[in-house]
């Protein structure tokens, strides 16, 4: 019976503490954030109205074979790293070796990740008992481990957490400088938590200190400073900042009305309504091609190429303001008549500037509606799978 601590990503052997059962779970989630980038981006173009985000392993089945076989690969390793770690755990919950129990317990573990494949019902039941089970051997003390002595270089770091490569500059550690390239990632998060679970072990062995207690007194000031920056400077700055920006555009506007005063006078008197159907009409420029707009049917043509990597907000959004700009157009044309996004919405479609073929449109099912007393859950759902997009045949 072995029960040596083994901390290694994977491996079967041996027991693994709370600590570092959480730090690999951490690394497992950082490797995960980037396996799966193609698979996000896939079902991100693919998502076209409400109920497919409900339908999302119906859409994972329509992948191409490629993305198929690596997602398949992803999930069989991250299984198996998942299964080794928690194989560990259990035999340090435990104190003894349990293989068919702890075998079945991991596994049960590890069909968290495999909930993509199931509606979403089920697959909101097996992420949600993969979490509980995690978070039961996070917080369950080892037999074993926990009657270790306590270990100054495993407590959680702040000051590298909150600081990563600056807290490892000054503690003459280089480690964490690989933020610098992973903050542009989805891995950012995770490593900062690496930092922080690691800058005690990282920082204690760099530098020579006279006892422990002068070390950690140096991390608590340095976590100390990261927090105060944090929590008050950064957010400081960034209030000045936005209020400098006012106050910069504030005097540009300023100049423009002194050198071009007749100009000036026409943007002051010009209506504020009239101003902001003026910019989202500029702003609508780099989404639509052209649009044909007329009493009964507003027209709105787009790049198909565009349309296609837009996620479902971004098309939600493009609708909404075609709806809008109809509606300013229409009330400069009618006068006295009542135009909103609303009275325009259904009238509005978005079609394929290459082919003339139906993007969008938005269609309320009134009849659902008058079948029962709907609740306000019930109008929110309808309306927003009445928002009805479809993916170009032409791009």
């Amino acid at each position: 019976m072995n029960l040596e601590k083994n901390s290694k990503l994977i491996n079967f052997t041996g027991i693994i503490g709370r600590r570092d059962y959480f730090l690999n779970f951490v690394y497992i989630c950082m490797i995960s954030a980037f396996i799966a980038m193609p698979q996000q981006s896939f079902v991100i173009k693919n998502i076209s109205t409400f109920d497919d985000i409900l339908k999302l392993n119906q859409i994972i089945y329509t992948a191409p074979v490629a993305l198929k076989i690596w997602l398949v690969f992803s999930l069989g390793f991250l299984s198996v790293v998942s299964i080794s770690n928690a194989i560990r755990r259990l035999s340090d919950i435990q104190g003894q070796i349990n293989n068919t129990f702890n075998i079945i317990a991991s596994i049960v573990i590890a069909l968290g990740s495999y909930s993509i494949f199931f509606p979403v019902f089920l697959a909101i039941v097996f992420a949600l008992v993969s979490f509980a089970l995690n978070i039961c051997l996070l917080f369950t003390k080892g037999q074993i481990t926990a009657k270790e002595p306590h270990d100054i270089t495993k407590e959680f770091n702040w000051g590298a957490f909150l600081g990563t490569w600056i807290w490892g500059l000054i503690n003459n550690s280089y480690k964490p400088l690989w933020f610098l390239l992973l903050c542009f990632t989805p891995a950012g998060f995770y490593f900062q938590l690496v930092c922080g679970i690691k800058g005690n072990e990282w920082a204690y062995k760099n530098r020579l200190w006279e006892n422990d207690e002068k070390f950690l007194d140096s991390q608590r000031t340095q976590s100390l400073v990261f927090i105060i920056v944090y929590v008050l400077i950064i957010p400081v700055i960034t209030i000045l900042l936005v209020i400098f920006m006012f106050i910069l555009i504030a005097g540009i506007v300023a100049a423009i009305a002194q050198s071009e005063p007749a100009g000036a006078a026409n943007v002051r008197t010009k209506a504020p309504i009239e101003r902001i159907q003026s910019g989202m009409e500029t702003f609508s420029s780099l989404y639509f091609e052209s649009y044909t707009i007329t009493l009964n049917e507003n027209k709105f043509y787009i790049d198909p190429k565009d349309w296609a990597g837009s996620s479902f907000k971004e098309k939600k959004t493009m609708l909404d303001m075609a709806s809008t700009i109809a509606a300013g157009k229409k009330m400069k044309k009618y006068k006295g008549r009542s135009f909103s996004k609303t009275t325009e919405l259904p009238r509005t479609k978005i079609y394929n500037s290459k082919n003339k073929e139906l993007l969008a449109e938005f269609h309320l099912d009134e009849n659902a509606l008058n079948k029962k007393e709907p609740n306000f859950k019930d109008i929110v759902s309808m309306a927003l799978k009445a928002y009805r997009f479809y993916n170009p045949t032409v791009k």
